[in-house]
């Protein structure tokens, strides 16, 4: 433990490498007790209540559903808005609320419903938060909105934000629904890509060869894969090329971490 008296992050009192620090707002609660019955590590719950067993043949959504972090309601909600730009525009009843752990608003206007969590995250210099719609999980009507956080600056918390899609259709979120996501990302990184065209880069033949592989690709889809379960060849799925040589670097599950922030 670090018992420096200088604020987090500063002076070499940094959040370790690799962690994200939930901090409680009152030192009262218990060590997990105000987030771990709200936060989902998607790496641990690759699954969704709606997939069929097709879905699970298809490695990108797979992993898909591995990344980044769940946030859940405390309760069930009922919401509807009118369409207006004002904060009364939206109506909202919240069932069952008891617990200081989550406060549910409508501050912004729009037909936004706001969830402020009564803890807040810091993550080591230079990483950010991203907060987006949690992978494959949906409540119809109403999605999170996403946003980039500087946690390793910021020293409060910040909300998590549901906009009502369509006017007047009342929206109901289930207490224990995921309503948003969120994960670490190195600010400035995607600062770092332009889009280029291909030919600018690599030759004609090597162009041709990548063509081909997509054609074979094809052939075996539309082939020999369709006598397979679910018509699914699953070469991707196991990190092979069309011609069954392996990937120099493959990824089939993420790995399972830790919310602990001593750990």
């Amino acid at each position: 433990m670090i018992t420096s008296t200088s604020f987090i992050n500063s002076e070499g009192n940094n959040v370790p490498e690799n962690k994200i620090v939930v901090m409680p707002h009152h030192w009262s609660y218990p060590k997990h007790g105000d987030y771990d019955n709200i936060i989902v590590d998607f790496r641990s719950n690759p699954k969704r209540d709606w997939f069929t067993a097709h879905f699970y043949y298809c490695l990108p959504i797979g992993i898909g559903n591995q990344y980044g972090f769940g946030v859940k309601s405390m309760y069930n909600i009922r919401a509807i808005w009118n369409g207006g730009q004002n904060a009364d525009d939206t109506i909202f009843q919240v069932e069952d609320e008891g617990t200081e752990q989550q406060l549910v608003a409508s501050q912004f206007g729009s037909g936004i419903l706001t969830f402020q969590n009564n803890f807040m995250f810091r993550t080591e210099p230079g990483v950010n938060i991203m907060v987006f719609p949690p992978p494959n999980h949906f409540i119809p009507g109403i999605s999170s909105m996403t946003g980039v956080i500087e946690t390793d600056n910021l020293r409060r918390d910040f909300t998590f934000n549901l906009k009502i899609t369509e006017p007047n259709r009342e929206v109901f979120i289930k207490k224990g629904d995921i309503i948003s996501a969120f994960m670490p990302i190195q600010r400035y990184y995607i600062d770092k890509f332009d889009l280029v065209n291909a030919s600018d880069i690599f030759s004609n033949d090597t162009l041709e060869k990548e063509r081909n592989e997509v054609h074979l690709f094809n052939e075996q889809r539309l082939g020999e894969d369709m006598k397979k379960p679910h018509e699914s060849g699953r070469k991707y799925y196991h990190g092979l090329h069309a011609d069954s040589s392996k990937y120099p670097d493959h990824q089939k599950r993420v790995r399972a971490g830790s919310l602990d922030a001593d750990a």
